[in-house]
């Protein structure tokens, strides 16, 4: 849509906003400026945002007080959309120009919306507090249609500062979409507060929902009750900036943000917290949900603990939609009324040697089904972590297709992963056979036979004793069930990216890999 190109990204782009939904019955009207202007310094700087003169903008009613213009009846066209932006009420606090560059204190924005050939947008409150110069000189490019420069070889540390801010809102965004699509978002409030240039104190959004029906899949509902996010660091919130400034640039198509890591990079230093509250999805019958997701991280005697957990997250299915009836079938064939899968995790960097390591219970469960743990320990993190984020920067590619040469630095201690079936084999082999019309027992024969085979046919090149290891680690686990075990303890730290240049290549023994297969007790 693009009124979230033009009224929500010329701003909100650059970054980040936060719950300002307070102050959202203040009289903003009457709000006096925190920095103090003349009338002369307002007209000036009001004539560098374009707005001195009716042009791409034009208003119904214009007044000045206490270093604050408000505009009612405000409408912004633009070459790129094919109907106006309209504005009931716009407040622009302290407009002027320091040092040849344009900033203003606050902008806000009220009962905004368009509705053109994409359908219709409205939005009840936008809100830019503080902005630094850079972000105010994109707002003021925005109304201008200035040409936005954009540097190459991104963003220094001095612009990056100037994209700080005290507070970017907005509350009340409806997206209603074109006649005969049938769908619809809403999304009650996202905000950014408080970013300083290095550190964004706090990411809130609220109140979501997007409801659409799809001739093939059916109804779909989504709802997310809360994401919050604080702390978020300087690298992260430098390729969020570098993406919204290509945004502004390119009429909202986003080029792949360019990350400057010219500064030493702390792995550590990512966020304080976040949480993920209340996410239901029913696509078409299948319906999730997961009432939460968390994590934090602590710093405690120079090392940096972080946890995540997510104590539920169910899947069923609703038998009167097609969906959810494929759906609804599948788990009653192997005995599940839904499907309830938990997680948690816990690991420490240590900055001192620049490893990684899990600690306490790390695992991806499914209850009554099977429990997946494991536990690491990585070294050349922050090495690692540079050149990940720099990669992904540079171009359109997925975390499974970057080079070898990323992960160089990464190197593998020891790794362990255990995956113990919890009944999900048996039930598995209980609907296999029902529906081959063989006995459990056949069925099992059958698979572990087909995987002795494939494994014959494995590349003469392949380790051949890893090759019979994990023959009979398989084989076992499906005759006997129980648990199969991977583990990696090699007895010289092994980089990542020399394992996937040529994982043929690689011996068994440095690597100190074995798959072994626990018998069920």
């Amino acid at each position: 849509m693009k009124l979230a190109a033009y009224a929500v990204t010329g701003a909100l782009a650059i970054a980040l906003a936060a719950c300002g939904e307070d102050s959202a019955d203040e009289d903003r009207g009457d709000r006096a400026a925190a920095t103090q202007v003349s009338a002369a310094e307002a007209e000036a700087g009001l004539a560098a945002m374009g707005l001195a003169e009716p042009g791409r903008a034009s208003w119904d009613e214009r007044s000045f007080a206490d270093g604050t213009y408000t505009f009612s009846g405000f409408t912004f066209e633009t070459e790129e959309a094919d109907a106006p932006l309209t504005v009931e009420t716009l407040v622009l606090s302290a407009p002027r120009v320091e040092d040849e560059m344009v900033m203003f204190d606050r902008l806000e924005l009220e009962n905004a919306g368009m509705t053109d050939s994409d359908g219709e947008v409205s939005l009840e409150h936008f809100v830019i507090d503080r902005p630094g110069e850079f972000l105010a000189r994109q707002v003021a490019d925005f109304f201008t249609g200035a040409e936005n420069e954009t540097d190459a070889e991104g963003l220094t540390d001095e612009q990056l500062a100037g994209y700080r801010f005290a507070e970017v809102s907005m509350t009340g965004l409806t997206v209603v979409a074109p006649e005969g699509e049938n769908a619809r978002m809403e999304l009650a409030g996202l905000a950014f507060d408080g970013f300083d240039g290095e550190t964004l104190a706090r990411f809130d959004m609220g109140g979501f929902r997007f409801e659409a029906d799809d001739e093939e899949t059916g109804p779909v509902t989504v709802t997310l009750d809360e994401v919050v996010l604080e702390g978020l660091s300087s690298a992260y919130v430098r390729t969020i900036a570098e993406s919204a400034r290509g945004q502004i640039a390119d009429g909202a198509k986003a080029d792949a943000p360019n990350v400057n890591l010219a500064n030493p990079f702390n792995p550590a230093d990512v966020y304080d917290m976040f949480a993920v509250r209340g996410l239901d999805v029913d696509a078409g019958g299948v319906i999730i949900a997961m009432p939460e997701f968390s994590g934090e991280v602590n710093e405690r005697r120079g090392a940096v603990r972080s946890t995540a957990a997510m104590p539920s997250m169910t899947l069923s299915a609703n038998p009167d939609l097609p969906m959810g009836a494929r759906l609804a079938d599948g788990l009653q064939r192997l005995g599940y009324e839904s499907l309830d899968f938990s997680m948690a995790a816990e690991s420490v960097y240590d900055p001192s040697d620049d490893r990684v390591r899990t600690e306490g219970d790390n695992y991806f469960e499914m209850r009554d089904g099977f429990r997946l743990s494991f536990e690491q320990d990585f070294g050349g993190v922050t090495e690692y972590t540079e050149r990940y984020l720099a990669a992904m920067a540079e171009g359109d590619l997925d975390a499974g297709e970057l080079p070898p040469e990323v992960f160089e630095p990464l190197l593998v201690h020891s790794f362990s992963m255990r995956l113990e079936d919890r009944s999900l084999l048996d039930r598995a082999l209980e609907a296999g056979a029902e529906a081959q019309g063989v006995t459990p027992e056949e069925l099992r024969m059958q698979a572990a036979a087909m995987v002795g085979m494939g494994l014959m046919a494995a590349s003469a090149e392949a380790p051949q004793a890893l090759v019979a290891s994990l023959g009979q680690a398989l084989t076992g686990f499906i005759n006997q069930g129980g648990a199969l075990l991977v583990s990696v303890a090699p007895d010289e730290p092994v980089s990542v990216g020399e394992i996937m240049a040529d994982p043929n290549a690689m011996d068994a023994e440095r690597l100190g890999l074995t798959v072994t297969n626990e018998p069920a007790e």
